[in-house]
C-alpha cells in the first residue's frame, strides 16, 4: 500500500497522515511498526520497505522529501530498482511518500501514481470559502453550514492550521457558538473587516485609523489588500448578479457560499456604490503591484492609496 501526500497546505498534509497512523498502526505498536525517514538514499529506503512490522498489525513508514519524486534520477539502474521495490511492497507495509512538492513528469512519479493512492494538499481557493467550510463540516463539531462560513470569513482560509485553531478555541470556551462570538472572538481578522467596512463605506477618516490599527498589529501589507481584495471582489459580483436578476440559489454559486448567507450579504451590500467599489478594487491592485514591484513599502502603498 502506498501513499502519496503532497501539496503546499503542511497542516492538512501532517492532519491526513495522523490519520493514516491511527488508521494502520494498532494502538501501543507505535514504537515498533512506525519508522519516519526524512531525506532518504534508495538502499535505505528499500531495506525499510522490505522489512517486515514487529508482531499483529501493519508497519507504518513515512518518507519526507524523497529526492526522486522531485528530481530525475540518472542512475536507470538504480530507478529500476525503486520501481522495483515499491511495485512489490510485501504485505503488511505501508508506505507513505510526503513532499511539498512533487513532479508529475518523472518517470517513478508516472509509475507509483496508478499504485497509490495520491492526496493532494493546496491551500483553499480564496475565491470561494466552499473548500474550507467543507473541510471544517467534516470535523462534525455541530456547528451549521452557515456558522462554519461566518468563522471562515472572519479568520480566513489561507492558513487552515490557523482556521482549525480558531475552530477549537472557540470549542474549548464552553459558550454557545453565534455570530455574535465569531465576531467577538475573532478580533485579529475583524479588525481587517473593520478596515474593509470603511474603505466600502468611503469613510476614508476611519479607514485610515484601522489600516493603523492592522499595521500597529503587525499584519502584513500584503495580507490585508488580499483580504480586501477578495471581499470586495465579492461584493460586486454580488451586486452584478442582483442587476441581472439571478435567484438566491444561483447568487450562492456565483459567490462560492450557501443560498442562507445571501440575504444577509444583500442587506450588507444595499448601501455601498459600485461605481466607488471599482475604484477602490482597483486602487487595492495598484497597491499590490506597487507593493510586490518594489515601488512602494507595501503600508506606504496602502496608506498612499488611502489618500487619492
Amino acid at each position: 500500500m502506498i501513499y502519496l501526500v503532497f501539496g503546499e497546505d503542511r497542516f492538512r498534509r501532517q492532519n491526513h497522515i495522523s490519520k493514516l497512523k491511527s488508521q494502520y498502526l494498532l494502538p501501543g505498536m507505535e514504537d515498533f511498526n512506525f519508522l519516519q525517514l526524512l531525506k532518504p538514499n534508495t538502499q535505505d529506503l528499500l531495506s525499510a520497505v522490505a522489512t517486515p512490522s514487529w508482531g499483529m498489525g501493519e508497519k507504518l513508514i513515512l518518507i519526507q522529501d524523497f529526492k526522486f519524486l522531485s528530481e530525475k534520477c540518472d542512475d536507470d539502474k538504480e530507478l529500476d530498482s525503486l520501481v522495483q521495490g515499491l511495485t512489490n511492497i510485501p504485505s503488511g507495509i505501508v508506505v507513505v511518500f510526503e513532499a511539498k512538492k512533487i513532479n508529475g513528469t518523472l518517470k517513478l512519479v508516472k509509475k507509483l501514481k496508478p499504485l497509490s493512492n495520491v492526496c493532494e494538499f493546496n491551500p483553499f481557493s480564496p475565491w470561494n470559502i466552499n473548500e474550507a467550510v467543507d473541510w471544517l463540516a467534516e470535523k462534525q463539531t455541530g456547528l451549521d453550514r452557515e456558522l462554519l462560513e461566518e468563522l471562515v470569513t472572519y479568520v480566513g482560509q489561507e492558513d487552515s492550521g490557523a482556521l482549525y485553531g480558531e475552530l477549537q478555541r472557540l470549542l474549548a470556551l464552553g459558550k454557545p457558538i453565534d455570530s455574535k462570538l465569531i465576531r467577538e472572538e475573532c478580533s485579529a481578522k475583524h479588525d481587517v473587516f473593520n478596515f474593509i467596512r470603511m474603505l466600502e463605506q468611503n469613510n476614508q477618516a476611519r479607514a485610515i485609523q484601522e489600516l493603523q490599527k492592522l499595521l500597529d498589529n503587525g499584519e502584513v501589507p500584503l495580507k490585508i489588500i488580499a483580504v480586501a481584495q477578495t471581499m470586495i471582489g465579492k461584493t460586486l459580483r454580488l451586486k452584478l448578479g442582483e442587476t441581472q436578476g439571478l435567484k438566491p440559489e444561483d447568487l450562492a454559486k456565483l459567490l462560492g457560499t450557501s443560498p442562507g448567507r445571501i440575504y444577509h450579504l444583500k442587506k450588507e451590500s444595499a448601501k455601498l456604490d459600485t461605481l466607488h467599489l471599482e475604484r477602490v478594487l482597483n486602487k487595492l491592485m495598484l497597491a499590490e503591484e506597487q507593493s510586490k514591484t518594489g515601488v512602494l513599502a507595501g503600508d506606504l502603498a496602502l496608506r498612499t492609496m488611502l489618500y487619492r
